[in-house]
């Protein structure tokens, strides 16, 4: 890619693909604050980074042995 006007959301997204967690997140928020500034700076039209969710959604949280519980 020459120009950052050539970035689409599938992009976006398999930039964050591989990471959880920290890692994720920020990535995620700097891509989308970045897009954010250029969009509004009018050197971008659409902001690829839109929809890209910012928290780490690949399953859910394991659950705590009950004896742990105790």
């Amino acid at each position: 890619m020459t120009t950052l006007r050539q970035i689409i959301s599938a992009h976006a997204e398999a930039a964050v693909e591989g990471l959880s967690g920290y890692a994720r997140r920020a990535l995620a928020i700097t891509l989308r604050s970045l897009f954010r500034a250029l969009k509004r700076e009018r050197v971008i039209f659409r902001n690829p980074t839109r929809d890209l969710p910012v928290g780490d959604l690949k399953g859910i949280p394991k659950s705590v042995p009950s004896d742990l519980l105790a």
